[in-house]
Parts: C-alpha cells; sequence; structure tokens
C-alpha cells in the first residue's frame, strides 16, 4: 500500500514568487496572471529545481500593481 506523503516544495529564491504568490500579490486569480504573461506584461521564467514552476519577481509584480493602480496599466518598456 502507498502513502501519500505531502509534496515538500522546494525553496523559492528571495525576491521571486510562485504563480500562486503572484495571483494573491496582485489580487487577482491565477489564470489572469497566466493572461498578463501571454500578453507581454508579465515576465515569468521556469524554476531550475522543478521545471512545472513558474517564479515571478517581486520587483516586475509591484511595478505592475503601482502601473495598474494610476490608471496607466502599461508597463512602459
Amino acid at each position: 500500500m502507498l502513502r501519500n506523503r505531502p509534496r515538500k516544495e522546494p525553496q523559492i529564491p528571495k525576491g521571486k514568487v510562485s504563480l500562486q504568490g503572484a495571483a494573491d500579490y496582485l489580487g487577482v486569480s491565477r489564470h489572469k496572471v497566466a493572461r498578463l504573461v501571454k500578453k507581454g506584461l508579465l515576465k515569468g521564467e521556469k524554476f531550475d529545481l522543478d521545471e512545472r514552476v513558474v517564479l515571478f519577481a517581486l520587483d516586475d509584480l509591484k511595478y505592475l500593481k503601482e502601473g495598474s493602480s494610476n490608471g496607466s496599466g502599461h508597463r512602459g518598456r
């Protein structure tokens, strides 16, 4: 009989968050974060220790959140 052990999450580097962390930070759904990536408004990067995990820089999230709060919603890059 196999026992279900809790999956051990890899340690995420400082200054980065997972997809769910990005969604929580922005106050949106994970699907919205995925759409922001697809539109090129947010850049995600694969995590070396687990290729299923996409990480987002907190600085990028902060910039995006501040930009949308002043009505621009545009990164300007």
